[in-house]
């Protein structure tokens, strides 16, 4: 070969190797903070065209472009449609295309479906998430009826039953030893009932010689001191938490069921259709499209809605809903058990036969960046991945009448049966002693009428005798 041709080849060489040493990789990217993939300078209003100052594909392309061959700087180009993410792949192609931008950031994957695009290709996105929701957090401040809250309102409820049950019974077992009862004594069964209650029986008491008095008035203080031992244990078990922290009540749906029944604020519409299958209802927004591509807008509509009921959650990527918990701890809470669908960020670029070779050589620098240390840790620094808020005492659960609905269940069921036996003795009592009264009374009439008898007989016996003197002639004179 002529020494002129080995020449011509090595410069034709070089002029190609200058023509892509430190070239600029230009990518496509929103105009407007979407965190966290990318942040501008907040001082300054969208559209934002001065270079990023953060955000997950900052870093991650900055990190990338140091493995693309050829190239060692990057260049995010505004590109202003992003400002209603709708149809991503329609308005970015004519980007590429025009060569204004190499490689794009896409949140919709129909390309590969779309003949008019086959001249585009994915590559490997930043990552993979998921949809994580978010509820209300309400911190319950102290109060003076704190003392009140370690039993629910049914159980308080029932309790003041308890109270009027046991005072039927007592007023009842009083009827049927004394028989003689009134209003005084039905006053003091509720008292007695209701100092037992408070465990405040003493043996001298008047109510401990009735209840004692008799088989029926034994059973039902069993039955009493049962109630009473479950009861007060329960409540001073949970009065301290109670009365020294204040109580975090969590709101919206725990659990991907409770999730299906809720109705929900999608914040981010354009990937509305990955998240409504989950849902029970997609509460809409009413928003424009291009307000609907605003963050903050949406972010505040998301929070209103939330905090006024309109919707029980707020259902995001994982990553930006993250960030707004850590941002706001006192105001939402992020269930554990809610994750669901998949969502992926793609991007797009030319997939021309004379552009395959870029776009190996942008796949290879993704996939070895990846797995990398540097990117698990601005990926923690940025979306606070692996941080949660600080711990929140959500102080302890209110006991329900659920829990303690045996004890009652106990409590009435022998209170009833002795209420019952106790009446139907007194009735039963008071008929016998009425028999007894009317047996009395006829004696005492017959025994009355057997007296006025005898005195009659004898009153005639003196007459008669009076008359026998009167004729005897030496009495008469």
């Amino acid at each position: 070969m002529p020494l002129w041709s080995i020449v011509a080849i090595l410069a034709l060489t070089c002029a190609q190797c200058s023509s892509v040493e430190g070239a600029t990789l230009k990518i496509g990217m929103m105009p407007y903070t979407f965190e966290p993939i990318i942040r501008y300078d907040p001082t300054k209003p969208p559209p934002n065209l001065e270079p990023p100052i953060d955000g997950l594909y900052k870093r991650f392309w900055e990190a990338v472009i140091q493995d693309v061959y050829g190239y060692d700087s990057v260049q995010f180009v505004p590109v202003m449609e992003y400002m209603t993410l709708q149809d991503t792949i329609g308005f970015l192609t004519p980007h590429l295309r025009s060569g204004a931008i190499d490689v794009a950031w896409s949140p919709d994957a129909s390309g590969p479906q779309r003949p008019e695009f086959d001249d585009m290709v994915y590559v490997p996105g930043l990552a993979r998430t998921n949809f994580a929701v978010l509820g209300r957090k309400e911190i319950k401040q102290n109060n003076l009826m704190q003392f009140v809250t370690p039993l629910s309102g049914e159980v308080w409820g029932m309790l003041a039953a308890s109270v009027v049950m046991g005072g039927f019974v007592i007023f009842a077992l009083m009827f049927a030893e004394k028989h003689n009862v009134g209003r005084k004594e039905a006053a003091w069964s509720m008292y007695e009932s209701f100092a037992a209650l408070l465990g405040a029986e003493s043996i001298e008491s008047k109510y401990i010689a009735i209840v004692m008095s008799s088989p029926l008035g034994r059973l039902f203080r069993i039955a009493l001191l049962f109630l009473v031992l479950i009861v007060t244990a329960t409540y001073t078990a949970n009065l301290a938490a109670f009365l020294t922290a204040p109580t975090t009540v969590l709101h919206g749906p725990q659990t991907v069921d409770e999730l299906r029944n809720a109705r929900v604020c999608i914040r981010s519409q354009p990937i509305a259709n990955l998240i409504i299958p989950h849902i029970g209802f997609n509460v809409e927004n009413g928003m424009s499209v291009v307000d609907n591509a605003d963050p903050v807008k949406t972010a505040e509509w998301t929070e209103r809605a939330l905090m006024s009921g309109e919707c029980d959650a707020i259902a995001d990527m994982e990553d930006m809903a993250r960030m707004r918990l850590l941002a706001e701890c006192d105001k939402f809470h992020m269930p554990d058990g809610i994750r669901v669908g998949e969502y992926s960020a793609y991007h797009i670029m030319r997939g021309g036969a004379g552009e395959r070779g870029l776009v190996e050589n942008v796949t290879a620098a993704i996939l070895r960046h990846l797995p990398s240390t540097e990117r698990i840790d601005y990926y923690k620094d940025i979306t606070g991945k692996g941080r949660t808020c600080p711990k929140t005492d959500y102080g302890t659960q209110t006991v329900t009448l659920v829990s303690l609905g045996g004890v009652f269940i106990v409590f009435f069921s022998i209170s009833f049966v002795v209420l019952v036996a106790a009446l139907a003795k007194g009735f039963m009592d008071k008929k016998d002693n009425n028999n007894s009264k009317a047996i009395a009374t006829l004696q005492d009439s017959a025994m009355k009428v057997a007296g006025d008898v005898r005195m009659r007989t004898a009153f005639e016996e003196i007459a008669r005798l009076v008359e026998a003197v009167k004729n005897i002639p030496d009495f008469a004179a």
